[in-house]
């Protein structure tokens, strides 16, 4: 059964129904036209209550699986291609973001599935990042359409991602050949450190409904954007170019200021909605049309996700008066005092 409901679209499976081939072979043409039109489908009632079942679930729907690297967020693999949503310490919100936009490449499509709903909290809020650049201001939208974003990341042990996890490496050769393709400067600091600086468009056009859309890192990684507001003030104390783990410039260097970061805000939460999740609902976002993020929570929660069909930077056209001019490789031979 088919919800009215267009954000998300819903599509109720029959209780008595557990055929998952039949389930997406009569839902296929509804959720294509319903990720095209809205960006997110929500799928309730499939009976599903392993990681097992979604990962063949989401075989069904998707056999571009890529594994990506320049990870951000902390993840364990729960079975086979699924891996929890993210380990971030229940008690903080993540704000709203679309998977490694900051990335050479990233994945079009996010599944979610609840496979034990938390007691209280725990939503993944969802925002139409169509309606967050029709609603932004034209002076935001004319500096990140000029500037684009400036990444500044330093992979540092036991705070965040290392450099390890991120890159998926134990060799640093590896790092810097990656860094190299990607257009990344980095810097090997003492203490186990890499720093990189990457930037990227802020505004890009989306591969097949030919929409722009607001696809980027800007708000996520800026440290005035991190709550609790007791943590955002140790992190503020940290230079703007050389954060303790991460943080946004415009492309030109210069700080993104508080007010554009709380305009950010807003339009996030006023293009967004939410809804509590229940065992076996699996949420197909458009991670170009849709940004997402998680409440806090009480309780056990767990919510995978498999990421799948891989889009190139190379290949999408984006809106960016930086001229998308790459920084020069830095030697890896550098070493700089904390």
């Amino acid at each position: 059964m088919l919800s009215s409901a267009a954000f998300p679209t819903v599509i109720e499976a029959s209780p008595f129904e557990r055929d998952f081939n039949r389930l997406i072979t009569e839902s296929r043409s509804t959720m294509e036209d319903a990720l095209a039109r809205s960006g997110a489908v929500l799928f309730t009632q499939t009976g599903i209550d392993t990681a097992g079942q979604f990962d063949a679930f989401v075989k069904l729907v998707s056999e571009n699986i890529p594994d990506f690297k320049e990870e951000s967020s902390p993840r364990s693999v729960v079975h086979g291609n699924v891996l929890t949503s993210t380990d971030y310490p229940n008690a903080y919100p993540i704000q709203f973001h679309n998977e490694y936009s900051y990335a050479s490449a990233w994945p079009l499509r996010l599944q979610f599935c609840c496979l034990h709903p938390p007691a209280a909290g725990g939503e993944t809020p969802i925002a139409d990042t169509r309606k967050v650049l029709a609603r932004m201001s034209a002076s935001t939208r004319a500096a990140f359409e000029q500037k684009g974003v400036l990444y500044v990341r330093n992979y540092r042990p036991n705070a965040g991602v290392s450099w390890q996890a991120g890159f998926g490496t134990q060799s640093r050769e590896v790092v810097e050949r990656i860094c190299r393709d990607a257009g990344i400067t980095y810097e090997w600091r003492a203490g186990g450190v890499l720093r990189t600086r990457q930037h990227g468009a802020a505004i890009v056009r989306h591969p097949t409904t030919g929409d722009l859309v607001w696809f980027n890192h800007a708000f996520f990684f800026n440290v005035r954007a991190i709550e609790p507001a007791a943590l955002r003030e140790v992190l503020l104390t940290c230079p703007d170019d050389d954060p303790l783990s991460t943080n946004t410039l415009f492309g030109d260097g210069t700080p993104i200021k508080a007010e554009i970061i709380e305009e950010l805000r807003s339009l996030y939460a006023e293009a967004s909605t939410r809804w509590p999740w229940r065992r076996g609902d699996i949420l197909v976002i458009d991670n170009m049309l849709t940004a997402h993020g998680r409440a806090a929570y009480q309780g056990e929660r767990k919510i995978v996700v498999v990421m799948t069909d891989s889009v190139a930077r190379d290949n999408v056209e984006s809106v960016d008066g930086h001229e998308n001019q790459q920084p020069k490789e830095t030697s890896s031979a550098i070493w700089c005092r904390l």
